[in-house]
């Protein structure tokens, strides 16, 4: 009504702004042709445009989407090789990409029972940011494990050393973390609630990966070091 209306036009620019609640289209078929539905209506009323995030993931996801991808392959390309040039190991290159990728896979796997198998940006970012969480523990752990042998210890004992030293520290952050995050799961809002329930996943697949397959990777290769 026009009433109500012009009490919402902006009085500097003209412009009138309407605020609508509408579903997030990317949840199902039924959301998506119900935000068509709604946009279609606005413009026909004589709306110039639709915006918000719910415009933004009907019409630009797709885009969002390759880009974050490129972005997440092009962080852990950077932090790999980063890390392996701060420890002058060329063998670090697959230990760390192995140990780190194994939480992304985990996680990017768990949409087939989070989203049916949906990829949406917000999906895409969770990824690159369990990529992060699972580097930053692994540097932790690389970091003791490069004191001890610096201190001549064999591989088994610079593994057993750095097990000891950073394993607590990592499990207790991690917990922190989890702990932090699980408030998003009870958000009334589905983007939230999938990026809080993805990095839990992802923290505990990094904690894993941090003490199982990491601390076999540098035993086997520091054993073959030994050798030689």
């Amino acid at each position: 009504p026009a009433a109500d209306s012009e009490r919402l036009r902006d009085p500097v620019t003209g412009t009138l702004r309407i605020a609508v609640a509408v579903p997030e289209p990317m949840r199902s078929p039924a959301t998506l042709a119900q935000f068509d539905r709604i946009e279609q209506a606005a413009l026909a009323a004589g709306a110039d445009r639709v915006i918000g995030l719910p415009a933004v993931m009907r019409h630009s996801s797709i885009g969002l989407i390759r880009q974050l991808s490129i972005g997440l392959v092009v962080a852990c390309v950077v932090a790999t090789a980063l890390i392996a040039l701060v420890y002058r190991r060329v063998a670090f290159l697959v230990i760390i990409l192995t140990t780190n990728l194994l939480p992304v896979l985990a996680v990017g796997a768990s949409l087939h029972i989070l989203t049916g198998g949906q990829l949406n940006p917000t999906s895409v970012l969770a990824l690159t940011i369990a990529f992060g969480v699972a580097v930053d523990a692994t540097t932790h752990f690389l970091n003791r494990h490069a004191l001890a042998r610096k201190a001549g210890r064999s591989s088994a004992a610079a593994v057993h050393s750095a097990m000891q030293s950073a394993g607590s520290a990592v499990i207790t952050t991690s917990l922190i973390l989890a702990a932090g995050l699980a408030a998003t799961l009870t958000s009334g809002f589905f983007p939230v609630r999938l990026f809080g329930g993805m990095l839990m996943l992802s923290l505990g697949a990094a904690l894993l990966a941090d003490l199982v397959v990491l601390p076999a990777l540098l035993w086997l290769w520091g054993s073959r070091e030994d050798q030689d």
